[in-house]
């Protein structure tokens, strides 16, 4: 394969971003290769000699930057001071052959700076990048896709919306129900545009998700926090009725909308989360009473910080502008459903602090309306007193006893 994009990341820190950008680029493109990940190497093949390989041949490297992208936050021992780092050794590459790098910043991340780098990607800094906004996801991809095809001299085949030849028009907002919340509906439609439209729907592509079960695995979760389980209700605390289910959104719904979601690297927690935030959304435009999902990353969560409230509030500002005041009075009237990604990313010493801050946020008086839905590593170390489910394959592929790992194409 003779590529001529070649997607660099780290899974890590921008997966469900790059799915959704691979599967917009693909439809755009047609015929045309695009290289991404490793993944993409025959078994067996030096997957070194093949990545050199690939960027010999393209014509354009995007260099996908999230808040993890160094792989760390102290200088020297971030992943990509490492010389034997996959992601340096891509950039590196391209840089040395005279590639046109594009660093696509997520989530408002500012573009590296040069101390920030190691020797063989200064210069990195200097490239024209391009900025994908959290609030506005879904059209600053269609526009990145724009300038890609126009940057090969390709016009695209195929655009979100089914109009003329290189056009990418936002989708359509649904009508707000008469008597929803200020700001519930305006919400409800930047979590479909960005994490359905922008990241879900062109991640899963033609072929649609892999048929994914969940089990219940309250064993993967040996308690550490029995005063807190005890004060919740028995139906979050018992375990499921039943041991497996296709449907996610009703074991969310068993499970009184406390459920915790375990798997390994790749087994499809973030996918499944998103996919029950769209049938969660489906619901609150069948009936405007229905809370409305939130999709939140756990990432600058720190201990010691802000309380956990304050810190959905603030993430909703920031990832959805949505205003503060508007957000705690949602919040507060229970007319959200948090729903957490990324808790497995969090360093070890702060996963326990973590798992209590949203343990005490949501049995507290003021919260208990709100329901919430949080995705993490298999891990015997805790307990955060939800239901606990975890996602696997019955046919093609079975997971080990203790946990699923590796589901292809999660």
């Amino acid at each position: 394969m003779n590529p001529r994009v070649f997607i660099s990341y780290r899974r890590r820190d921008s997966v469900a971003h790059v799915h959704a950008l691979h599967g917009r680029l693909a439809a755009a493109l047609g015929s045309e290769p695009i290289f991404m990940d490793v993944d993409a190497i025959a078994l067996g093949t030096d997957f070194v000699a093949s990545i050199r390989e690939a960027i010999a041949s393209c014509e354009l490297m995007i260099a996908v930057i999230g808040p993890g992208w160094a792989g760390g936050d102290t200088p020297g021992r971030r992943r990509i001071d490492r010389e034997d780092d996959v992601v340096r050794l891509e950039i590196a590459e391209a840089l040395r052959a005279g590639i046109k790098v594009v660093p696509v910043m997520l989530g408002g991340v500012e573009p590296p700076r040069p101390e920030e780098l190691p020797p063989d990607l200064v210069g990195l800094d200097r490239r024209q990048g391009f900025a994908l906004r959290d609030e506005r996801f879904a059209d600053d991809l269609d526009l990145l896709v724009l300038r890609v095809c126009a940057q090969l001299g390709v016009s695209p085949r195929q655009q979100r919306g089914g109009t003329g030849a290189g056009t990418l028009p936002p989708a359509s907002s649904p009508p707000s129900p008469r008597g929803s919340p200020r700001g519930l509906d305006r919400l409800a439609d930047a979590v479909r545009r960005h994490w359905i439209q922008g990241v879900l729907e062109p991640g899963t592509g033609a072929e649609g998700m892999i048929d994914l079960g969940y089990r219940a695995r309250p064993d993967l979760v040996p308690n550490r926090f029995s005063d807190l389980i005890n004060a919740l209700p028995e139906s979050v605390a018992e375990p499921a009725d039943s041991e497996s289910g296709d449907d996610l959104t009703a074991l969310f719904d068993q499970s009184g909308h406390r459920l915790l979601l375990l798997g390994e690297p790749g087994s499809g927690k973030t996918t499944s989360l998103l996919a029950l935030a769209r049938d969660l959304l489906a619901r609150h435009g069948d009936d405007p009473g229905e809370p409305v999902p939130v999709v939140l990353h756990l990432g600058s969560w720190r201990p010691g910080g802000a309380d956990f409230a304050d810190w959905l509030v603030s993430e909703m500002n920031q990832r959805y502008r949505l205003p503060l005041a508007t957000g705690r009075t949602l919040l507060r009237g229970g007319h959200l459903i948090p729903l957490l990604d990324g808790l497995d990313e969090l360093p070890q010493t702060h996963l326990v602090p973590c798992v209590e801050a949203i343990h005490s946020w949501s049995s507290g008086e003021t919260c208990r309306a709100s329901r919430s839905a949080a995705d993490g590593r298999t891990t015997s170390g805790w307990d955060p007193g939800w239901r606990s489910a975890a996602p696997w394959r019955s046919s093609r592929w079975t997971p080990p006893a203790c946990a699923p790992s590796g589901a292809p194409g999660a």
